[in-house]
């Protein structure tokens, strides 16, 4: 039993001939290592795994020629430091996170936000100059519709929610606590009053209760995208 243990755990770097390879690279294991060309390879497998839930009408993915307003909601602010990783001895750190909601302002072409700091003090919008593309950010603290001004238009609604774990601090349920449920649906009816799609990113180590999945209009789970 022990041998077919031990084979199991070898048998990745024997098969790709690890043990056959002269050392190429010295170092310590605190050495970064990390390439171009691995981070480019990093992004492409972190697109490529994730899971699409729910896509409504084609919601996605999005005509930047046609949505050209975001408003960019997230659970304890991760549409701006997103969750990408357990904790624990297999944790990574990642050599460059993009905020989403900086993301958003790249593909609308507006300036990013620069910080979530100071403290929250209410929602922040970022236009060009003919004020025809926007992106709102609601930053750590706007759970529901009432902290978005009614003047600022938007053309759909991107609400980022995700879960934390690792080892000594597993999760304590496989859902989302209610302020994060209300939430959804809060933003989720305010876009249909309007007729503008709403779309929930999900970012958890596993099988995670989704109890907005009728209502939203897409959906997708990226699971641990830096990991």
């Amino acid at each position: 039993m022990v041998d077919e243990a031990v084979y199991r755990i070898l048998w990745a770097s024997i098969s790709t001939g690890v043990f056959d390879a002269a050392p190429t690279q010295t170092g310590t294991v605190e050495t970064n290592t990390t390439t171009p060309e691995s981070k480019t390879q990093a992004r492409e497998m972190s697109e490529e795994s994730a899971v699409l839930l729910k896509n409504r009408d084609n919601t996605l993915p999005l005509n930047f020629n046609e949505t050209r307003k975001l408003l960019i909601i997230g659970q304890d602010d991760i549409s701006y430091s997103p969750i990408t990783g357990g904790q624990g001895s297999g944790r990574v750190d990642a050599s460059f996170i993009q905020a989403p909601v900086n993301e958003a302002a790249l593909r609308i072409g507006v300036e990013p936000f620069v910080s979530k700091e100071p403290a929250f003090d209410g929602p922040q919008r970022h236009c060009d100059e003919t004020g025809n593309s926007c992106v709102i950010y609601g930053g750590g603290d706007c759970h529901d519709t009432s902290c978005i001004p009614d003047d600022w238009d938007y053309d759909a609604t991107i609400i980022f929610v995700g879960a934390n774990s690792g080892e000594g601090s597993d999760r304590p349920y496989i859902g989302f606590k209610e302020e994060w449920t209300n939430m959804v649906s809060d933003f989720t009816a305010a876009g249909k009053k309007q007729g503008t799609p709403t779309i929930v990113v999900v970012s958890t180590p596993g099988m995670t209760i989704l109890p907005w999945s009728s209502e939203v209009d897409a959906q997708i789970a990226n699971f641990y995208a830096g990991e």
